[in-house]
């Protein structure tokens, strides 16, 4: 465990920033939040918080962090960009992040950034190492929706084309170091970054798990963490070695690993990267009950717009619909099995669907190829494919404006 550390977030203004009373007033009415001005040492002003345990402040900044940094601007459009790289003030939104729950707080950070500028041509996260957009501030403040834990960091993958050695940057704030898989193979990076954004979260929601200790992640797959500085000698990476240890990368960065015994007390480790190669392309890894409880939040806030689009699309071969309800653990505490249905016909408190894969219980009296109704009451997920591109509920508003307008690919 590191020691949580400050950050900043700095929201891009499309011209002049607010007056200090047009901020407080903001954070006061639309997020309620306790706050007071007060006067900085080169005389401007900042607001900070009045709340025990809650340590923000938001100043405006003459100054556009883009420059001179080399960032992936892949969230913003080409317009967007071009207003980004030129944009000449910032509100910054500095804060301490607390051990407890820091995706929340960050998410408050957000929150703030998106009341006081909606129109923002970009949210630079310079810990995380990404630029947000206008959409992903809105698509993540929208209230009744718990915060995605993937917001809170970014997972960059360095590549040459056969090995790959992927990292995360926006951890360490949260008290966690940052976590790395070693001497992947590109084949596998759909199920190589699955598996690290699953440890992620998990350090995220809970604590972090001793070192050395192997803990379950995924169906067949169970994976350590031990830092880099002791495991080194046993991988031999060929990206992420020791010549590009530095301070964005210190040792002390933790590696997932698995363990090979060499006899009855000796063994080495390995990268979880050759665990990984073994699995299928469709691998399961675990979510915490934060991520399930959002995915159902999401999957409920949204299933009007699925269903709409299936009763537009219903008779398109090239749409498919699915939903996911979970099953079980109602009464003999059983946890509950989440299972994929293809949506036949859908209303708005429910759908009529066919089961893809029998459960795992058999306490739940289904096997696969069933048809019946299943309520929006047990609704977890959903997807859509389509010609447009697919879609879940957290990006199914996406896939509505790429459709709005849009001739068909057939007809382009």
């Amino acid at each position: 465990m590191v020691s949580s550390s400050a950050t900043t977030l700095h929201v891009l203004l499309p011209g002049k920033p607010p007056s200090a009373h047009e901020v407080l007033t903001a954070l006061q009415k639309q997020l309620g939040l306790n706050a007071a001005i007060d006067t900085a040492s080169n005389g401007g002003w900042y607001i900070r918080s009045t709340t025990p345990g809650r340590t923000w402040i938001v100043r405006p900044e003459r100054h556009n962090p883009l420059i001179g940094k080399e960032m992936d601007l892949g969230d913003l459009d080409e317009d967007a960009r071009a207003w980004a790289i030129t944009a000449e003030w910032c509100l910054a939104i500095d804060a301490v992040m607390p051990s407890h729950k820091p995706h929340e707080f960050f998410g408050l950070m957000c929150r703030i950034a998106w009341t006081l500028v909606p129109d923002t041509p970009g949210l630079v996260d310079l810990d995380g190492d990404t630029v947000r957009s206008a959409n992903w501030l809105r698509d993540v403040s929208t209230p009744g929706i718990p915060f995605p834990l993937d917001a809170v960091y970014r997972i960059h993958a360095v590549t040459d084309r056969e090995n790959i050695w992927l990292h995360t940057h926006g951890l360490r704030r949260c008290g966690i170091p940052e976590l790395e898989i070693l001497s992947g193979h590109e084949d596998h990076i759909r199920n190589l970054a699955a598996l690290l954004q699953t440890v992620a979260h998990r350090c995220l929601v809970h604590e972090l798990p001793s070192l050395g200790q192997s803990l379950p992640y995924g169906q067949g797959l169970e994976a350590a963490l031990v830092p880099y500085e002791y495991v080194e000698r046993d991988i031999l990476p060929t990206l992420g070695g020791t010549s590009e240890r530095n301070e964005e990368h210190p040792n002390d960065n933790l590696v997932l690993v698995g363990w090979r015994s060499t006899g009855p007390e000796t063994g080495r480790w390995t990268s979880i990267a050759e665990d990984v190669a073994s699995l299928s392309h469709g691998a399961i890894f675990y979510l915490t009950d934060y991520e399930t409880e959002r995915l159902e939040a999401l999957a409920r806030l949204r299933w009007q717009t699925f269903v709409l689009l299936r009763q537009n699309y219903k008779s398109a071969n090239d749409w498919k619909f699915l939903a996911k309800f979970s099953y079980g653990g109602e009464e003999d505490g059983s946890s509950r099995e989440h299972l994929w249905f293809q949506v036949d016909t859908a209303d708005f408190t429910g759908a009529n669907a066919t089961l893809l894969n029998t459960p795992y219980q058999p306490a739940i009296g289904m096997t696969r190829g069933d048809k019946g109704y299943h309520s929006i009451d047990r609704l977890t997920d959903f997807r859509v494919s389509s010609p447009y591109g697919s879609a879940t509920p957290e990006t199914i508003e996406r896939l509505l404006k790429r459709i709005s307008g849009a001739p068909r690919p057939s007809q382009v």
